[in-house]
């Protein structure tokens, strides 16, 4: 999830800036393939962060993903990943974890961070 956590993240502020619903095409790129983009958008819907329609053909499971709107959960998450500091710091404490973390950890790690970089960890 270390190197995936980008991924998340740009899928979860774009969907969360976004007026209209988004393909999942909107973030293919050369790291990002078709069926990683739709198995994380996949990973973000069943864990509640965002609603999404998701439909399979021609032996391709993500053959048609189209992400709708981040759930509260999801603007929570979009929320704690949006200032830049906060997300350097997170990908740093990430990074020396050492492994691989789940969506609800690197949020546990984002809400951590925005609240000790806002005065309100003890």
């Amino acid at each position: 999830m270390r190197r995936d956590s980008e991924l998340i993240r740009r899928i979860v502020l774009n969907v969360a800036d976004s007026n209209e619903a988004l393909n999942a095409s909107h973030w293919e790129d050369e790291e990002n393939s078709h069926k990683k983009v739709g198995y994380h958008i996949w990973l973000l819907k069943e864990a509640g962060y965002l609603t999404a329609s998701i439909s399979s053909a021609d032996n391709d499971p993500y053959y048609l993903v189209i992400v709708s709107q981040l759930t509260w959960e999801g603007q929570d998450l979009a929320d704690a990943l949006r200032n830049p500091s906060v997300w350097d710091e997170v990908k740093k404490r990430i990074a020396k974890m050492g492994l691989d973390v789940t969506i609800d950890i690197l949020k546990a790690v984002a809400v951590k961070v925005l609240s000790e970089q806002a005065g309100l960890s003890s």
